[in-house]
């Protein structure tokens, strides 16, 4: 359980910048339909109650993050966006590890180690005295 809640909080606290946080939005009788109307979701009548259940546990997890930010023991807040219905696992399916993978070789160069106190950047311009 708190591994959902950690990918799900980095889920969240990623997408942030992909739109704006609704979370004020969402604080009615029928917060799901709110949300879908937002951005825009339907589903499947098979599909519904599973998406508004993963919802309602991303609304408790966020409630629980955000009133630990309100105590000082956490530095950022969360809110809804537009994946507040995607479970941890299609997170890191669809989402979570793309965005680390690297599709082109590294440009690296490696310098040869130096002795302390053998280079003087000083002398050499590199630093001011």
């Amino acid at each position: 359980a708190s591994m959902f809640k950690f990918v799900a909080l980095a889920a969240l606290v990623a997408l942030a910048a992909a739109g704006p946080v609704k979370e004020a939005r969402f604080v009615g009788r029928d917060q799901f339909a709110e949300f879908k109307a937002e951005f825009g979701k339907t589903y499947a009548a098979e599909e519904e109650a599973k998406r508004a259940a993963i919802f309602a546990d991303n609304l408790a997890f966020i409630a629980k993050h955000n009133a630990r930010y309100e105590q000082g023991l956490e530095t950022y807040t969360v809110g809804v966006n537009q994946f507040a219905d995607m479970s941890n696992e299609e997170w890191r399916a669809t989402r979570q590890l793309s965005a680390f993978q690297r599709d082109t070789p590294r440009d690296e160069v490696r310098l040869p180690e130096v002795q302390a106190g053998s280079v003087d950047w000083r002398k050499k311009g590199a630093v001011t005295p």
